[in-house]
């Protein structure tokens, strides 16, 4: 069986420069999509090609504060009683 797992990042920077806040957490998103697009993010049998961080979307501004909330996807697959392994031992 394979899951599908839909997760959220906020970005958050705080400055009293508004050019500097909009620059900022544009260049944290890329910072944070660069660490978690195509890695082993769960602890079962993950595809990292299936994980990815989408550019965000843009949430209300209220000064000194601007933030951004990505949504991210990725996909693992789970085995049980069809015979597959499950990760534990039977014993445990």
């Amino acid at each position: 069986m394979q899951v599908y797992v839909t997760f959220y990042v906020t970005v958050c920077f705080r400055d009293d420069d508004p050019e500097v806040r909009d620059r900022e957490v544009d260049r944290l998103q890329n910072v944070v999509r660069n660490a978690i697009n195509g890695q082993v993010i769960a602890p079962a049998e993950c595809f990292p090609s299936m994980t990815r961080l989408n550019r965000g979307e843009w949430l209300p501004s209220f000064a000194p504060e601007r933030r951004i909330r990505m949504t991210g996807e990725f996909s693992y697959s789970i085995f049980g009683a069809d015979g597959g392994p499950t990760g534990h031992d039977e014993g445990d």
